[in-house]
């Protein structure tokens, strides 16, 4: 509709301007940006849903509104990997301590047991043979599942205190085999293992009873010859529970007295 007036001087009807107040204007500009806004934030919610990345300039209900779907998504996630058990090591899982519902420490609470591969052996000894158990150290080991056959080992663990739970105190190591074997055996398995703290081929052995100490300090055996007791001085090696190695000083075959 177009509002006209007359002109009081030339009587000619003319239209009217009627002109927007400077409130008009700012209102106008105002809704203006808005909608451009509007549409760009729609643009880039569009171009969100697309890609799955906000922008972090972003702004509209729509892109908040995702933005907190995608945190909650992500916090969902953490619990989940979290409420996980992750084992270390492949195997069965021989023994499970918790329930649905209970809560977890950092006590055991599942056992897992690797039974076709029993590599590693916890093995106690009695405390004479303390100076045996170093690391490196070769092991027979004896199955009692599997009589009659012999595996080697080598002695990987030695721990620094002796082991006081029993009646008397035991030397605690654990060994590994060196290689695998080919039947499964269960866990827990009882096995006899001889722990080599030496190793002499060809030696000449004593027994200990014939080994005396002599005035410098060394060591000397009693040979018997021609019916005479002889003293001679001689080297030892390796030293075990019966029986003592000569390295020098004495040969093989010879005749010694034992107290």
């Amino acid at each position: 509709m177009v509002v006209t007036y007359t002109d009081p001087i030339t009587g000619k009807e003319l239209p009217k301007i009627d002109w927007p107040s400077t409130a008009d204007i700012a209102t106008a500009q105002n809704n203006y940006a808005q909608a451009k806004q509007t549409i760009k934030d729609g643009e880039t919610y569009l171009e969100a849903v697309k890609a799955g990345n906000i922008p972090e300039d972003a702004t509209g209900a729509g892109l908040n509104s995702m933005n907190d779907a995608q945190l909650a998504l992500k916090n969902t996630q953490t619990e989940l990997d979290n409420s996980r058990l992750i084992a270390p090591i492949s195997g069965i899982v021989t023994a499970l301590d918790l329930n649905v519902g209970e809560q977890g420490n950092t006590a055991s609470a599942i056992t897992i047991s690797q039974l076709n591969q029993p590599y590693a052996l916890d093995i106690s000894l009695s405390e004479t043979d303390w100076l045996t158990a170093k690391i490196g150290n070769k092991v027979n080991v004896t199955f009692d599942l599997l009589p009659g056959k012999t595996f080697p080992g080598t002695v990987t663990v030695v721990y620094p205190e002796l082991n006081s739970s029993s009646d008397s105190p035991l030397v605690h190591i654990l060994a590994q085999l060196d290689q695998s074997i080919s039947q499964n055996l269960p866990a827990g398995t009882g096995a006899t293992v001889e722990v080599v703290g030496g190793e002499a081929k060809g030696a000449v052995l004593v027994p200990v009873s014939a080994i005396q100490k002599n005035d410098n300090g060394g060591y000397e055996v009693t040979v018997v010859q021609n019916g005479q007791s002889i003293r001679q001085p001689v080297e030892i090696g390796l030293r075990g529970s019966s029986y003592v190695e000569i390295k020098s000083g004495l040969e093989a075959g010879a005749v010694v007295e034992t107290k």
